[in-house]
Formats: C-alpha cells, sequence, structure tokens
C-alpha cells in the first residue's frame, strides 16, 4: 500500500514537473515569438524610414534640377553675381512694348474666334503653298533667312503668321472686288516693268497685288469693328489698350 502511494506520488511529480516544463518551454516560445515580432516590426520599420528617405532625397534633386533648368522664369540674368529678377525685367517689358504685344494677341483672339464662328478654316496644304512661294522669292543663299531675321520671325511663327493671314483673306473675301478693267488699267500704266513675264502672268500678279492692297485697307477697320463688338478686360496695371 506504501508503494502504491509513493509510485502514485511519483508519477504526481513528474506531471507536475513535466507541466512546469512545457509552461516554461511555452513561456519561451513566446517570448522569442514576440523578440521574432518586435524585430520584424523594427526592421520593417526601418525599411519604410529608409523609403521615406529616399523618397525625400528624389524629391529634393527632382527640384533642384528643375530650379536649375527653368531658373529663367524667376532669375533672367546675373550680372557680376548680383541677381536681375523676373520682376524687374517684366516691368521694363510691361512699359515698353507690352501694349503692342496684348494688342497684337488680343488682334489674333478675335480672328481665331471669327473664323471659328464661321466656319472658315485653313488647310495645311495652304500655309505651305504660300509659305513655298515666299521661300521662292528669296531664292538666293541666305536671303530667306535674312527676310525672317528681318522681321523678327523663326519659321514656326512665319507659318502662324501665314495660316492667321489666310484666315482673314478667308473672311474678307467679300468685301475685296478687282475688276478686270483695273487690272488692265494698272498694267497698261506699268507695262515696262513687265518686260519679262508674258501679259497673262502679270496681270495674274497684278490682281493679286490690288486684292492685297484692298485687303490691307479693310483689315484696320474691320478689326476695330470687332473689338467693339467683343468684350475685352484689360487686367494687368497701366495699360490702356483701346
Amino acid at each position: 500500500m506504501a508503494t502504491t502511494t509513493k509510485k502514485r506520488a511519483t508519477r504526481i511529480k513528474k506531471g507536475t514537473t513535466t507541466m512546469k516544463r512545457t509552461g516554461q518551454t511555452k513561456k519561451t516560445k513566446r517570448a522569442t515569438s514576440k523578440t521574432i515580432t518586435a524585430r520584424s516590426i523594427s526592421f520593417v520599420q526601418s525599411i519604410a524610414s529608409h523609403r521615406k528617405a529616399m523618397i525625400l532625397l528624389f524629391a529634393i534633386l527632382i527640384l533642384a534640377l528643375g530650379a536649375l533648368r527653368f531658373r529663367g522664369f524667376l532669375l533672367p540674368a546675373t550680372i557680376n553675381g548680383r541677381p536681375l529678377f523676373i520682376w524687374k525685367y517684366l516691368t521694363e517689358l510691361h512699359q515698353t512694348s507690352g501694349s503692342q504685344v496684348l494688342n497684337r494677341l488680343i488682334a489674333e483672339r478675335l480672328i481665331n474666334q471669327k473664323a471659328e464662328k464661321q466656319g472658315v478654316s485653313v488647310q495645311q496644304s495652304e500655309v505651305e503653298d504660300e509659305f513655298n512661294k515666299l521661300e521662292e522669292q528669296f531664292s538666293q543663299g541666305g536671303e530667306f533667312d535674312a527676310f525672317l531675321v528681318s522681321q523678327g520671325l523663326t519659321r514656326d511663327q512665319l507659318l502662324s503668321q501665314l495660316t492667321l493671314n489666310l484666315k482673314v483673306q478667308k473672311l474678307l473675301s467679300d468685301q475685296i472686288s478687282v475688276t478686270d478693267e483695273e487690272v488692265s488699267q494698272y498694267y497698261a500704266d506699268n507695262k515696262e516693268f513687265f518686260n519679262e513675264v508674258s501679259e497673262t502672268e502679270a496681270e495674274a500678279q497684278i490682281r493679286k497685288d490690288l486684292e492685297n492692297e484692298q485687303l490691307q485697307q479693310q483689315v484696320a477697320p474691320w478689326l476695330q469693328q470687332l473689338r467693339a463688338e467683343a468684350t475685352v478686360n484689360i487686367y494687368l496695371p497701366g495699360f490702356n489698350v483701346p
């Protein structure tokens, strides 16, 4: 009986010891798991922090490159290391030619709006034809480029100007009228200037010149009428644009 009781006590003690060991093992595993989790969180936070730093560095680099590339918008020039700021440049420009530039831009916008309203369009081939005619007139080496420089135009600006001119011609075509009698009279009065071309070619050129002359006479009052019919508000200070 005593032996049986002793065996039971031994088994209970072993069970208790096993439970203690199991508990300690679970605690160790939990502690280890918490440590691993903490390390993982710390590692993730470190990566996130590193990414933020890289993104910030990249953004600063982009801003620096942008500032270098577009610095002319803030700083047109430096003189012996001293800055000439954009507002000083714009003030002078505004006072010298600002009114002329603004008038031109307003006129261009009015012409384009009128053309759109009346369904008037210009094909690229028409513009290219006019461009080629001009280029032929200055066919000698370098003369066409010299012409552009004298007019203060680039090729793209000339193409834009030709497009606008063709729109005006179409918009005012019903106000331009040159008779055969006017052409013949002009040819008779200036025949000596057309010795190198046939009469037919001369009359074609005369008709075009007379039409252009009438067009130039019509443009100014027509633009004034467009301006009077439009609502144009000027918000820049110091401008007195009619």
